[in-house]
C-alpha cells in the first residue's frame, strides 16, 4: 500500500511523483542487485561482509526499524531502500540508515527526494523530532544529498568494523524535524 508521503520535486524523470511503501521481503534480491561493489556495500552497511545476499538484507530488519522502499510513479518495481530506526533511549529521535538508490536512477535528484520523504515520514508517522545518521567522509554524493535536505554536521566518531579489521572515521549529521525547523513540511 502506498504511503501518504509524496513528493513532486526533482528534474527529468524525477518529476513524476515518488512515494514510500513499507518494505516487503520479496524485494530483497532487487536491493542486492543495486549494490555494485564491495566499497559501495561498505558505505551502505559496514558491518555486512561481502557478498551481499537477500538473506543479509533481511537480517538488517529489526523490530525497532522501519524499512521503506521508494517508488517512482506507477513503476513495477522500487528504486530505493532505506530504514528509519528508533534511537535507543531517545524515542523522539530516529536514525536513517541503509539508504540506497538503484544505479539506473542515481544522479537525477531521486536520492534527495527519498531523504525528504523519509524525513517527513519520521516526523509524521513516528513523531520524531530529530533525524540522525552517520556517513563516511569520502561518500561525497551522500553528504551533498543530506546537506541539500537540511542535515548539518554534528561531529565525527570512529568505529571498528570486523569486515575490515580496523577503525573508520564517520561523520555525524542531524536534521531538526520540529515544525519550525528544517525537514518540516517543506
Amino acid at each position: 500500500m502506498a504511503a501518504e508521503v509524496r513528493s513532486e520535486r526533482g528534474s527529468d524523470e524525477s518529476r513524476r511523483a515518488c512515494h514510500l511503501v513499507r518494505f516487503t521481503k520479496e524485494w530483497a534480491p532487487a536491493i542486492v542487485r543495486w549494490v555494485q561493489s564491495d566499497r559501495e556495500l561498505f558505505w551502505l552497511a559496514p558491518a555486512t561482509a561481502p557478498p551481499l545476499t537477500a538473506e543479509k538484507v533481511l537480517g538488517w530488519l529489526r523490530e525497532d526499524r522501519h524499512a521503506y522502499l521508494l517508488w517512482l510513479g506507477d513503476a513495477d518495481q522500487p528504486i530505493g531502500y532505506a530504514e528509519l530506526g528508533v534511537m535507543p533511549g531517545e524515542p523522539d529521535q530516529m536514525w536513517l540508515g541503509h539508504c540506497l538508490i538503484a544505479p539506473s536512477h542515481r544522479g537525477c535528484g531521486l536520492g534527495r527526494q527519498f531523504v525528504g520523504l523519509l524525513s517527513r515520514a519520521a516526523r509524521r508517522r513516528h513523531a520524531a523530532r530529530r533525524l540522525l545518521l552517520v556517513v563516511f567522509p569520502d561518500n561525497a554524493a551522500a553528504i551533498r544529498c543530506y546537506q541539500q535536505e537540511g542535515f548539518s554536521m554534528r561531529g565525527q566518531e570512529r568505529r571498528y568494523f570486523e569486515t575490515t579489521g580496523r577503525r573508520h572515521r564517520l561523520l555525524r549529521m542531524a536534521l531538526d524535524l520540529r515544525s519550525d525547523g528544517a525537514g518540516a513540511d517543506r
